[in-house]
This record gives C-alpha cells, sequence and structure tokens, in this order.
C-alpha cells in the first residue's frame, strides 16, 4: 500500500515536472517570436508599390552607382532603377544608404522595397534576404599603390617592396574593408586557406573612399569588386587591381523575405534587360570606357568635386533671402537654363532663371545675364509668388508645387485651376486637384468658365515641369549636404 502510494506520487510529481517543462519552452517561444504555428505572411509588397505608385529603392551614393553629374542623376544603379520604374509604370524614389547594414535594417522595416546594389550571395545573407537573379558576375580584387618617384621617404619604402601577386604574400599585412561587406568574409576564409595571420580592419568608409586612401598612400591596402575597380582606375592612374582574391561571384539586388510577387516581376524584367544592348552600354558606360564623357571635369562630380554648378556658393548665399532651400533654387535653375548663365527660349526668357524681360524689370535686374543679378531677381520673384498664393494652401510641400508652377506659366493660370478646383467641389490645396483643372484649361467648357480669368492654357508642360522640378530636388536633398 505504502509502495503503491509512493508510485502515484513519483508519477504526480513527473506529470508536474513536464508540465512545468512543456510551459516554459511554450513562454521561450512566446517571447522569443517562435511560434509553434508559422502565421501566413500576406505578400502585397507589389500591390502596396503599384497603389503608391512609387517604387522605393535603396542604393549608394558612389561614383558608379548613383550621383550627380552638371546636376543631372546619373549612374549604373540609376539607370538600371529608371528602366525598371518604366517598366512598372511607377514613379522612383532613391533612397541614398549610408551601408550595407543600415539599407537591410530599412528595408526590413518597411522604409523601402528593393535594395539595388551589388550584393554579394552568401548564406548569411540569404537568411535575411530574398536575392533577384544574378544581375552580373564580378570578383574581388586587391587594391595597393603602384610606387611613385615623388612618393616621400616613408612612403618610398613601403611603395618599394614589389606588388603583392600571390595570397601568400598578405601574411601579416592589414587590409582595410567596408564594414558589413562579403569582403571580409572573403579575406577571413583565405587566412584561413593559406594559414597566415592577416589584419582585417573594418571601416565605415566604402569602398570608393577606401580606394582614395590607398591612392593616397593613408593605407595600403584594401578590396573592391572588380568592375568598381576598373571605374575607380579613371580617377586614380596609381592604383593596381590585378591581384584577384575570389572566383567569379555572383551579384545581385534584394527584396525582403515573402516579397515573391515584387521578386518575381523584378526576375522577369531583369531576365530580359540584362540580356538587351541597353544594359551592355549601361554597364560599359560606367565600367569600362576610360575617360568617358560625364567623368571629364571631375569638380561637378557630386562623389569627387561635390559641387553641381560654378554658381553653387551664389545660389546658397541668395537663397536664404528666400522661402526655398539652395537645393530646390538649384533643381528649379537646372530645369530652366541647365546652368548656363547665356541661355534663351524662344518665348524671349533668358539667363539662369530664364526670366522674362518683364519680370527682370520688375526685380530689379539691369543685365539679365548676369548670374548674381539673376539669382537676386528669381529669389525675390519666387518670394513674390509665395507670398500671393492663397493662405489656405498651408501644406509646405504643396505650396512648392504651386509656387513652381506659377514660375513656369504665370500665377493667373495657378489661380484659375484653384478656382475652378473650387467650383466643382475638390480640394484646391492639393496640387494634384489643380493640375487637374490646369489641364483642362485647354477645353472651352473650362477656359470660358466665368471663375477663369487667363483664358486658354496648355498645362502639360507646366505639370511636367513641376514634377521634373521636385524630382530633381529629391535627388539632390538625397545626394548633397543642405
Amino acid at each position: 500500500m505504502r509502495y503503491n502510494h509512493l508510485v502515484r506520487k513519483t508519477k504526480d510529481a513527473i506529470v508536474l515536472a513536464l508540465f512545468v517543462v512543456l510551459l516554459g519552452f511554450t513562454m521561450y517561444l512566446v517571447i522569443f517570436h517562435k511560434p509553434l504555428v508559422h502565421e501566413h505572411v500576406v505578400d502585397n509588397c507589389l500591390e502596396t508599390i503599384l497603389e503608391r505608385d512609387t517604387l522605393i529603392a535603396i542604393t549608394d551614393n558612389s561614383s558608379t552607382s548613383y550621383f550627380l553629374y552638371k546636376g543631372q542623376p546619373m549612374g549604373y544603379q540609376y539607370e538600371l532603377l529608371t528602366h525598371l520604374a518604366g517598366h512598372m509604370g511607377v514613379a522612383l524614389k532613391i533612397i541614398s544608404a549610408e551601408n550595407i547594414e543600415e539599407s537591410i535594417r530599412m528595408l526590413a522595416v518597411g522604409e523601402a522595397d528593393l535594395i539595388a546594389m551589388d550584393l554579394t550571395i552568401n548564406a548569411p545573407r540569404k537568411e535575411v534576404l530574398a536575392f533577384t537573379i544574378p544581375i552580373h558576375e564580378t570578383r574581388q580584387v586587391l587594391i595597393q599603390r603602384i610606387p611613385s618617384e615623388e612618393d616621400d621617404e616613408n612612403d618610398q619604402r613601403r611603395a618599394s617592396a614589389p606588388l603583392i601577386r600571390r595570397h601568400a604574400e598578405l601574411a601579416n599585412q592589414t587590409v582595410y574593408v567596408q564594414k558589413g561587406s562579403a569582403h571580409r568574409m572573403r579575406l577571413r576564409n583565405l587566412a584561413t586557406e593559406m594559414g597566415i595571420d592577416l589584419q582585417i580592419e573594418d571601416s565605415p568608409l566604402d569602398s570608393e573612399e577606401l580606394i582614395a586612401l590607398v591612392a593616397d598612400g593613408e593605407i595600403a591596402y584594401t578590396v573592391a569588386d572588380h568592375h568598381v575597380a576598373m571605374a575607380n582606375r579613371t580617377w586614380f592612374d596609381n592604383i593596381d587591381i590585378e591581384t584577384e582574391l575570389s572566383l567569379p561571384q555572383e551579384v545581385a539586388w534584394a527584396t525582403r523575405p515573402g516579397s515573391d510577387s515584387l521578386l518575381a516581376m523584378i526576375n522577369q524584367w531583369a531576365e530580359e534587360f540584362i540580356q538587351s544592348r541597353t544594359y551592355r552600354n549601361i554597364f560599359r558606360r560606367y565600367f569600362v570606357n576610360q575617360k568617358a564623357a560625364h567623368l571629364r571635369d571631375a569638380r561637378f562630380h557630386s562623389v569627387k568635386g561635390g559641387q553641381l554648378s560654378p554658381y553653387d556658393n551664389l545660389i546658397k548665399k541668395h537663397s536664404q533671402d528666400g522661402p526655398w532651400d539652395w537645393r530646390l533654387v538649384a533643381a528649379l535653375i537646372y530645369e530652366e537654363s541647365r546652368f548656363n548663365p547665356r541661355a534663351r527660349s524662344w518665348a524671349g526668357a533668358a539667363g539662369l532663371m530664364q526670366l522674362m524681360p518683364v519680370t527682370a524689370r520688375r526685380f530689379g535686374v539691369q543685365n539679365i545675364y548676369s548670374p548674381k543679378e539673376q539669382l537676386r531677381g528669381g529669389i525675390a520673384f519666387i518670394q513674390y509668388l509665395h507670398e500671393k498664393l492663397p493662405e489656405e494652401i498651408t501644406d509646405p510641400t504643396e505650396r512648392t508645387k504651386f509656387i513652381l508652377a506659377s514660375y513656369n506659366i504665370g500665377m493667373t493660370h495657378i489661380l484659375d485651376a484653384y478656382n475652378l478646383a473650387l467650383k466643382y467641389g475638390e480640394d484646391p490645396t492639393q496640387w494634384k486637384t489643380a493640375e487637374k483643372y490646369l489641364l483642362l484649361k485647354s477645353q472651352p467648357k473650362y477656359y470660358n468658365d466665368p471663375v477663369v480669368r487667363a483664358g486658354y492654357a496648355r498645362g502639360r508642360e507646366t505639370v511636367r515641369f513641376v514634377r521634373n522640378v521636385m524630382n530633381r530636388y529629391h535627388h539632390y536633398r538625397s545626394i548633397l549636404p543642405d
């Protein structure tokens, strides 16, 4: 009897212990977000992009991927993304990323739809990213400085050693790589394979900035993908890029895991596009052609020279007198004159800001071709438009679009569109609504309406003007410091 009682107590204790263990394990799964049953993930990424009418892509601001040259956005990744957005029938918004880790974070939290960088496909990244089909192949190469007679004594002693050609010669050397890049993994594997000590230093700088440090003699070695190295040899003729560190590797773009519809669409587009002559020309333009036309004047390359135009300082100075960021003024000037102070339109507008003679005189411009006078008068004109627009347009971005439209076609036409929207019961303070009625002012029903003062208007050019300036302003903000 006593024995049976002990057996029952022992069984009860075992059951209780098992229950506690199971409860604890369940709590662990809940706390650490590992459900016993996987929830179904709804794939609405492509649908969201189409509804938003904008593809948001992350890329790196570099001399090959995405940059400004004489005020115009350019770059290998930029051109590919432009073609992709055109294929999708949506607008393109580019976010310039600080580093790869930050790009992955932004993608994960939904701040972007796509990372458009040369991402090496490897196992750790596959855990957090969904890769597209390979965009192209590359290989990793060692960047080292070619000795020069102009080196000082300290550099000369270091540069007098032969260029590294064998992997074993990396023993006891220090190589700097971009933090989060696949270059660290390759170097670590290489050191293990060769059985050598190799110091690998993570850097917040990107590959191109590290290449510049090698060229300047600040560091001895870095690693870059071969096509990036080729492009940078255009800028630095004292770097050696001949020592290969890897076999050919596939690089791709990436989306969030679960974005199957977007991934399938990109893959379908890429499979056809990367076989096209257009793609081959883009690749050659940025990575093969030496001293290509878009690289000739480094002053106006946003990465290399940091300038949009010869008039940046003037634009910054005079923009302080108006309601706008200098980069928005610069975007307007690019659209008007391409930074050409001698530009003249068929209608008689002239100078950097393409002021009409009557407007120029009204705002004190005596020499219409003087950049200084043009900027002073043009900013004063923008301020005037800002003050005359209806106070009801309170959103700063919307107000900017109305000012741009008024600058292009005249405020009376824009107020006509505003009043038509008001008459037909729509919100006149939204540019999208005013844009609609500006386009309708080419039809007799609307340009003969009693609320219309300026009559007929061909608004399509103005709509395009506003869109182009705002898109360019986004690029300038993304790339240039304020």
